[in-house]
């Protein structure tokens, strides 16, 4: 059976009404420009246009942490980092940069770090849902599933519709071997986002290690039609077939998988048994 990671994705707070708010109206300028840029996609001319203004601002803490945002979607996080901390030196209360800059830190494997930075933004912002979701992904990637729970469950109380929180959850609740209330959590998520595909997947494992093989299946095949190419499901409801002794359902899953991802060693070991 394949266990799949987790797939994050943040929502990255840039607060460019209030920034916009801040300089002139022109939209030729530098700044808006930058943030044109960055709303279309292009971060490198995003970065051009923000060079722009520090040249003649090096000390302006808003350009500074957009620039830090375009950064960070070229994923080159130590100059996001770089940017955060200047913007932060400057405004000792700058809750997003603290907030990004924990997400950078997080990319980057530093979830030390990554939790001093959403502690941080809560100390500023003590009901973030987000900084606190943040810092329960952290603690479960420190394997410390106790506080990760804890962290998910405030955000959830926070914001009872916090479909990736309850996903989140789940999947702590998973690795403890809470199989059942992994469930019930995945559960929540699908219900809140019926196109949830990890979700279904997750579940999909879950019913697994409690031998609901019938549930399982579903679940997988619930996955597949939101994402056909998801050889790690077809992989795994081929087993289930497998185990329920479906074995022409189980190789055909086997061989589709195979031509999604062929160097997939372990599919020809059940296919050839």
């Amino acid at each position: 059976m394949k266990t799949k990671l987790l797939i994050l994705i943040f929502s990255i707070f840039m607060g460019s009404a209030v920034i916009q708010n801040c300089y002139s109206q022109d939209v030729s300028s530098p700044f808006k420009q930058g943030l044109a840029y960055y709303d279309a996609g292009n971060y490198t001319a995003a970065i051009e246009q923000y060079n722009k203004v520090l040249q003649s601002n090096p000390k302006d803490e808003k350009t500074l942490y957009n620039r830090g945002l375009a950064y960070f979607k070229l994923t080159n996080y130590e100059s996001a980092i770089k940017d955060y901390t200047d913007a932060i030196l400057i405004d000792l209360k700058y809750e997003n940069a603290y907030f990004n800059r924990g997400l950078a830190y997080y990319y980057q494997g530093n979830y030390s770090f990554a939790i001093i930075d959403f502690n941080a933004a809560l100390n500023l912002n003590p009901e973030s849902a987000e900084a606190i979701y943040s810092r329960g992904l952290c603690y479960r990637k420190k394997g410390d599933f106790e506080t990760a729970i804890a962290d998910y469950t405030k955000a959830i109380k926070m914001n009872p519709q916090y479909t990736d929180a309850y996903y989140s959850r789940g999947l702590a609740y998973y690795y403890k071997g809470a199989y059942q209330t992994a469930i019930d959590d995945y559960t929540f998520a699908i219900v809140l986002d019926s196109k949830y595909a990890d979700s279904y997947y997750n579940r999909g494992l879950a019913y697994d290690k409690l031998n609901d093989m019938q549930h399982a299946i579903e679940d997988y095949t619930a996955t597949i039609k939101l994402k056909p190419e998801d050889s790690d499901a077809l992989y795994n409801r081929g087993i289930a077939y497998y185990n329920q002794k479906d074995y022409d359902l189980a190789i055909n899953d086997f061989n589709a998988a195979l031509k999604i991802k062929p160097q997939q060693a372990d599919v020809y070991v059940f296919r050839v048994c």
